[in-house]
């Protein structure tokens, strides 16, 4: 846009993928756009595009490690790059067992999306405590109980605030 709001150009940096919502900022200025579908057998990715056309992935937008090997029907992304050599990103799920993921990368900018990293889930309980873990059904319980169909999200001065649509039973 220029200064009088006309459009000076548009482009679709993202093609190919399916119900794309949310998504989120990372540190390094690129986009993480998150598929939101699941079925019985895969779900969508999340993807990391980058809209600067002088950078070097400017044209190569790719699926990052954030949904796993199975997917999932994600909303949004947040980040704690409070340590950039080991940035965490936080997913939000809109599903009613939708956990909430961590994924604590083994790298930084551009690549921290596309190395391997820890994944743990949000463990809720009761008691408005809670833990992460790496058993991914439990979390999925929890999130069905206590944070159904999560949506935004973001990571300021170390807590994360996020919204679900439903809330506990």
């Amino acid at each position: 846009f220029d200064k009088y709001g006309n459009v000076l150009e548009y482009k679709a940096l993202l093609t190919g993928t399916s119900r794309n919502c949310g998504g989120g900022l990372s540190p390094w200025h690129t986009w993480i756009s998150c598929e939101e579908y699941r079925t019985q057998t895969s779900g969508g990715q999340c993807w990391q595009v980058d809209p600067n056309p002088n950078n070097d992935n400017h044209d190569n937008p790719q699926e990052t490690k954030l949904g796993g090997n199975k997917g999932g029907n994600y909303e949004s992304v947040a980040v704690d790059n409070s340590n950039p050599n080991k940035p965490v990103f936080f997913l939000t799920e809109d599903y009613p067992d939708g956990a909430m993921r961590r994924f604590v990368a083994e790298g930084k900018g551009w690549d921290a999306l596309h190395s391997e990293g820890d994944v743990t889930f949000l463990l809720m309980f009761g008691d408005n405590t809670y833990k992460w873990t790496k058993n991914e059904a439990a979390a999925r319980e929890s999130a069905r109980k206590y944070y159904k169909n999560t949506e935004g999200i973001s990571y300021h001065e170390g807590k994360i605030y996020f919204m679900a649509k439903k809330t506990q039973e």
